[in-house]
């Protein structure tokens, strides 16, 4: 083909196109739709008694029931959690007790109380509690990104 057949053939395909767009409706008006008054009412919010409900859950056993022989724990205030840190696949929690040097604690080491720890996360460590394992959170909750512990310095 030559270019003068090519710039007729493109010139007839628009021509047609803009004859099938003046072709088109126009679009159908949207009509408002009436409003009519209808006879319902939003359901009120139930009133509860919070005392009995309390009183409900304190007397529910939730979580079970605690042995007869579980020791109370005895937070030990001597120590606290400095931080976490990995090399390779190996990671470690550090803590520090009273004016000693920090220790480094892995997997299967036990912490100043003699909690047994199973694994260390990067925020968090997975301890041995009574028998159960329970997930405990090394640094405070809701600081700035800037601060690293909750402990002051």
């Amino acid at each position: 083909m030559s270019p003068r057949q090519i710039l007729g053939l493109v010139t007839l395909i628009a021509g047609v196109a803009y004859i099938e767009w003046l072709m088109v409706p126009p679009p159908i008006a949207a009509r408002p739709a009436a409003l009519v008054d209808e006879p319902w009412e939003l359901a009120g919010q139930p009133r509860y008694d919070t005392a009995q409900a309390l009183a409900t859950l304190n007397k529910a056993s939730l979580w079970g029931k605690l042995a007869d022989n579980a020791v109370p724990r005895v937070v030990d205030a001597g120590w606290r959690f400095v931080g976490t840190m990995a090399r390779a696949r190996e990671r470690y929690v550090i803590v520090k007790v009273g004016d000693q040097a920090e220790q480094k604690l892995a997997p299967g080491d036990k912490l100043p109380d003699g909690t047994s720890i199973l694994a260390i996360e990067n925020d968090r460590i997975c301890v041995l509690i009574n028998n159960k394992k329970r997930s405990l959170a090394i640094y405070a909750q809701g600081l700035l990104s800037g601060e690293m512990s909750g402990v002051a310095r």
